[in-house]
């Protein structure tokens, strides 16, 4: 197996136009050395020969992908090393004889970057900049051989340094940095590459991704849409790049809905959607046409979306079923179909959050929603089990009454929007929906909670006990 063949095969045609040239030139002769591998000669050969038939057996090699021998890489080398010890100043001698180099290291267990390390810094600075570096070497064969992230991570930094100025280099540190959930160095390798290529779309991609990463982790609003800010112009800045990326314009409409941009999202989930109908661009325009407040559409895009994806997402459904019935009075298959779908729920999610939700948005009784939450094989998780009590009080005590905290940041964020709830129970429909609104707008990512928060702000009112 080889590595980069593509790479090289471009490289050596960077200066193709000077290999006319070079067979062409004169030079001063030089005995070719005693080799097993070398055919010998019965008169030397001059630089240009000795170029011609090495370059020739080279790309004969690549031309198998590396299915011959390895006598053949190693003839071309020393015919090409020959023709750069009579023209060392030859820069298509210097690139194809490096290439070759590389070549023949590419399935070595014990490489040394040593072995062509004089041979990369030998080269002309203009070659340099688009060369593979030994380290890219060492990287490759390391990623070959499933090394651990910290080994492939310390070759790869090594590649930015022998050649700072080539963008897949940044490019390979960037996913790599973000493997590890290092989202700041991640963004800032990316930055790199889309500042030596900012043409090249899928840089200023990374770039989106790893601000929108650390978008979702600040705590700080104002931080937050900095950062989101800033993501959302790389995603549309490569989606200008690159017009037929769907996942561009997807990415960019999510960090404008999470901006509180939502006719500039649904703009830009429409345009994905026409390039490609897949889970990503289906998703994306359900969220769009869900927070302009499109409720129709997106419940087509639901089912669509589990056609695509071949399983019903039966969170959605719940959100779908308690919006219809605003419309109808709830009746009894409602209630079969919704007590059969909190089940189903509990059962594919392993999770009771949101059948809590729902049962309680539903009105069922006390009595009915403890018996399907008890039901369930798995014992209630304890953060479960304090949103069950904290609701089951509503009517009976203050809404104000503090939700108990977890000490688990992620579950104490959804503290709000329980308080919230609870106004709704005690039928304070105003402040229930002013909770709501602000809670929908406070989150740093687009999760479920946050579609209920918005859906319960913006329904339809009912004679029902919430809203």
């Amino acid at each position: 197996m080889i590595f980069s063949l593509s790479r090289l095969a471009r490289s050596a045609a960077v200066l193709s136009s000077l290999f006319l040239l070079a067979c062409n030139a004169t030079a001063p002769t030089k005995i070719a050395a005693p080799d097993a591998d070398v055919d010998s000669e019965s008169a030397p050969l001059s630089a240009s020969k000795h170029f011609a038939r090495g370059s020739a057996l080279y790309h004969e090699w690549l031309s198998d992908n590396g299915q011959q021998s390895d006598a053949l890489i190693r003839k071309a080398t020393f015919h090409l090393r020959q023709a750069l010890d009579e023209q060392p100043d030859n820069a298509l001698y210097q690139l194809t004889h490096y290439n070759a180099m590389v070549t023949s290291v590419s399935n070595a267990t014990d490489f040394d970057e040593k072995s062509i390390l004089a041979a990369y810094e030998n080269l002309h600075p203009a070659l340099r900049s688009d060369a593979i570096t030994p380290a890219f070497v060492s990287y490759s064969l390391s990623k070959m051989h499933n090394a651990d992230i910290d080994t492939r991570l310390d070759h790869i930094v090594r590649a930015t340094q022998q050649n700072p100025f080539n963008p897949q280099n940044w490019l390979f540190a960037a996913q790599l940095y973000q493997e590890k959930q290092q989202y700041w160095l991640a963004a800032g390798c990316a930055q790199r590459a889309h500042s030596i290529a900012p043409q090249v779309a899928s840089y200023s991609y990374e770039v989106g991704a790893n601000l929108m990463e650390l978008a979702s982790l600040e705590s700080c609003p104002a931080d937050r849409d900095a950062l989101l800010k800033r993501s959302a112009s790389y995603f549309v800045h490569a989606s200008m790049k690159d017009r037929q990326n769907p996942a561009y314009l997807a990415h960019s409409s999510q960090a404008y809905l999470q901006l509180g941009l939502s006719p500039l999202a649904l703009a830009q989930a429409k345009k994905a959607y026409a390039l490609d109908v897949n889970e990503l661009t289906i998703r994306t325009l359900f969220l769009a046409n869900f927070f302009n407040r499109r409720f129709d559409e997106a419940w087509e895009l639901a089912r669509e979306l589990e056609r695509e994806i071949g399983y019903s997402d039966l969170r959605l459904k719940i959100l779908e079923l308690w919006y219809k019935t605003q419309h109808k009075p709830f009746g009894n298959g409602e209630l079969s179909e919704l007590k059969q779908t909190v089940a189903d729920v509990d059962k594919h999610y392993n999770t009771r959050f949101h059948s809590l939700i729902a049962a309680y948005l539903f009105n069922l009784s006390r009595e009915e929603h403890a018996r399907l939450f008890n039901g369930i094989e798995l014992q209630p998780a304890a953060h479960d089990s304090a949103v069950f009590d904290y609701l089951s009080t509503a009517t009976v005590e203050e809404s104000t009454r503090i939700f108990t905290s977890s000490g688990n940041p992620c579950e104490d964020s959804q503290r709000e929007f329980f308080v919230a709830l609870r106004y709704g129970l005690d039928g304070d429909m105003q402040t229930f929906k002013q909770q709501m609104r602000v809670f929908a707008a406070s989150q740093n990512y687009l999760e479920l909670e946050n579609l209920w928060a918005f859906l319960l702000a913006h329904a339809p009112e009912h004679n029902n006990k919430i809203l």
